[in-house]
């Protein structure tokens, strides 16, 4: 499978998930959030991104709109991963407390010294890159559904999260929350 081929598989296998609050195996970072307040979208259409992992420690990122005329369209991609020749390892920190009877988790990935790929000739040279797309579409192939997504959002948001990602607990394929 060539490398615009792997884009548009990762944008199917996310977008599948489009209002939903998942997890992943690899307990990364997913999300699509939708544009809004913002004056350069014309009327009738909708613009998102869709991010799996953190550009410090790997990620991808794929912009897209949709409109009816339109259908969907995918404006924009970003492999985040260590140049070749680097070993590839994705690490995030996730701390957890509790305080009362309240859980609260982050996550933050931890830089490895990753490059900017934007297009997918940039990407396809990179082997690194190749594998942290390959990784995303294989770790969102595997992920679970735990409800609607119902992320809180602040009044002059700019984005407003349509899927959210929480814990995958792999014992009982339930999401353990978070924020």
């Amino acid at each position: 499978m060539d490398v615009n081929d792997k884009i548009k598989d990762f944008f199917r296998k996310s977008v599948v998930h489009y209002g939903k609050e998942v997890s992943v195996p690899s307990d990364q970072h997913f999300g699509i959030e939708e544009y809004i307040n913002d004056p350069d979208i014309p009327d009738g259409e909708h613009r998102y991104i869709i991010q799996y992992g953190y550009p410090q420690s790997g990620c991808v990122s794929v912009n897209f709109s949709y409109s009816d005329a339109e259908g969907f369209a995918i404006t924009g991609v970003e492999v985040f991963a260590p140049p070749e020749g680097q070993d590839f390892v994705m690490a995030n920190y996730t701390p957890e407390t509790e305080i009362g009877e309240i859980g609260i988790s982050m996550s933050f990935g931890l830089p490895i010294g990753t490059v900017e790929h934007k297009t997918p000739e940039d990407i396809e040279r990179n082997p690194n890159a190749v594998k942290m797309l390959d990784f995303a579409i294989n770790d969102l192939t595997q992920a679970k559904e735990h409800g609607e997504c119902m992320v809180a959002v602040e009044k002059d948001s700019r984005t407003v999260p349509v899927t959210s990602c929480t814990r995958y607990e792999k014992e009982t394929g339930k999401g353990m929350g978070g924020i």
